[in-house]
């Protein structure tokens, strides 16, 4: 029986300077699906011949795992060295609200 590794969760291990190429908004999706990970192998529903080939192509599937801790926590240093932007739509909804009021 052979395993498609592509129908299975798995996030693709990156290079630090791939992440730092990579704009905010898909770091925060790997972010996304680091965290939607299952936390261990005995806690999933996969089967040993599904780990062996994520094993052996060298993807992250298991929270559990250096690679995913290694993964996160570089991913996590890069986000907090980006600029935080508010989105704003909460104040300008407020600041037109205001200029409603004092017409």
């Amino acid at each position: 029986m052979s395993v498609d590794i592509r129908s299975l969760r798995t996030v693709t291990p990156l290079t630090d300077e791939e992440l730092q190429r990579m704009h905010t908004g898909t770091l925060l999706r790997r972010l996304s699906d680091l965290r939607s990970l299952p936390e261990s192998f005995e806690k999933s529903d996969w089967c040993q011949e599904e780990f062996d080939a994520v094993v052996a192509a060298e993807f992250i599937a298991f929270k559990d795992t250096a690679i995913w801790k290694q993964a996160y926590s570089d991913l996590k240093t890069l986000l907090d060295s980006r600029e935080h932007i508010d989105r704003g739509g909460k104040e300008a909804r407020r600041e037109a609200q205001q200029r409603k009021q004092t017409r």
